[in-house]
């Protein structure tokens, strides 16, 4: 597939990550002021899902890499075009020298052209002031997500059903470098044999939250494996921030859609850690758990995640995010 159309498809039309500030309408710009009108300096606005990738090429040493399906030695076809699309949209030159740090770098742009000059919560008095908030919004940081590899049950390691895999040491030191931008999310298999020293790890570097997508992960959150892990969490205070809804990115070591059910939350939930359902669990169906009609076998998942919603012993704990949610997928599931 041709570059043009990749870039096409990919989401990557031009480099020049500025434009999308400078060349907002009118009508966007005070849209985007109106989201900010009840915000001050009092506030700290924070995107809880920015993905943090790599291939492990490159100066930044990351230790990242994808599944060998979308590798450029590879010759599975539709592996091989989801890479290099995701690739594009990331500004990405899979054939460069430093792969790893074009995707930081243009991360690094994208955050700190998300918000349009004028359209910052914190007032801006001078050109000076003006000129920095072009590039640098001030009190708005994103969390950057780590993600594990995939962990067995008995805890053994499987490269195979891992589609890839960000470590957080690599995640650790790029928000070291970039601290007015980023805060992390450590990512933990609970599978893992080590997982509850790996949770300590990084509480006691004040890391607050912990990134699964069980579908691709092989994580089933209502498995007793996971109880000890939860009860960890809760006594270090860490926050599960959990895909929810049907997966279809992370899909070359292979997908579980069963383990994006809302109600395998329920554990978590019930041992009183908080849980960030992922996109509201905005694509798919499951089964009903609860059989609350037992002649209807499989539900929405939306309708699912929204059921735990309602319950009030799961106020304070269950919250969802909307990241990606206009998703031409995810759209219907949107009343």
């Amino acid at each position: 597939m041709g570059n043009i159309a990749v870039n096409k498809l990919g989401g990557n039309f031009d480099p020049d990550v500025s434009k999308i500030s400078r060349d907002l309408s009118e009508d966007a710009t005070a849209l985007l002021k109106r989201v900010f009108d009840d915000f001050d300096d009092s506030h700290q606005i924070v995107d809880m899902h920015s993905h943090m990738l790599g291939v492990g090429v490159g100066r930044l040493n990351s230790g990242c890499y994808v599944h060998r399906k979308m590798s450029p030695l590879s010759w599975n076809p539709y592996h091989r075009v989801k890479f290099k699309v995701m690739a594009s949209a990331s500004g990405v030159d899979e054939r460069a020298e430093d792969p790893d740090g074009q995707y930081v770098a243009r991360l690094v742009e994208l955050v700190r052209y998300s918000v349009p000059p004028g359209c910052s919560p914190t007032p801006i008095q001078t050109d000076a002031e003006q000129k920095e908030a072009e590039i640098a919004p001030r009190n708005i940081r994103h969390v950057l997500l780590a993600y594990d590899q995939t962990y067995n049950e008995d805890g053994s390691l499987d490269v195979d059903r891992t589609g890839l895999h960000t470590p957080n040491d690599y995640v650790w030191k790029l928000v070291q470098n970039y601290p007015d931008l980023f805060f992390m999310a450590c990512s933990v298999h609970p599978y893992r044999k080590d997982a509850l020293q790996e949770l300590e790890k990084w509480s006691e570097r004040n890391v607050v939250m912990v990134k699964w997508l069980p579908n691709s992960m092989g994580i089933d959150p209502s498995n007793e494996l996971c109880f000890p892990f939860y009860d960890k969490m809760k006594e270090l205070n860490m926050i599960l921030l959990s895909h929810t809804g049907h997966e279809h990115s992370i899909d070359a070591g292979g997908l579980n859609q069963t383990l994006g059910n809302p109600l395998k939350l329920r554990p978590a939930l019930d041992r009183g850690v908080r849980v960030i359902a992922a996109h509201c669990a905005t694509e798919g169906q499951n089964s009903d758990f609860d059989l609350l009609n037992p002649k209807v076998r499989r539900v929405s998942n939306t309708d699912l995640f929204l059921r735990l919603m309602d319950e009030e012993r799961y106020e304070d704990l269950l919250f969802g995010d909307i990241s990606a949610i206009l998703a031409f997928k995810r759209v219907p599931e949107i009343h």
